[in-house]
């Protein structure tokens, strides 16, 4: 499968989700490597020697809150692939993504 995104950064919030409350919905990823010995993490553009996990608005061009997440990931990173979720099934606990 081979995927093109963007990367660009989006400007403004015309596009982005909002909660019931008000609160900006966003979405994140935790990209840890094959060997589960390193995980991704990129400087705080607002904060210096401040490291973050890639995260961005979830917004309405998005179906999926997933979809989002692999556009923030391929634009911090430059890395374009699929996002899958390998952690075992959660027993009676509803997971997010």
């Amino acid at each position: 499968m081979v995927l093109s995104r963007s990367m660009e950064s989006r400007v403004g919030r015309v596009k982005q989700r909002y909660a019931a409350d008000g609160s900006r919905l966003v979405a994140g990823v935790v990209a840890v490597s094959v060997d589960r010995r390193r995980v991704l993490v990129v400087e705080s553009t607002n904060r210096v020697n401040h490291w973050v996990l890639p995260k961005g608005g979830y917004e309405t061009d998005e179906a999926r809150p997933e979809d989002a997440a692999s556009r923030i990931t391929g634009r911090i990173t430059r890395a374009l692939g699929e996002i899958r979720d390998l952690r075992p099934p959660a027993k009676g606990l509803p997971r997010s993504l």
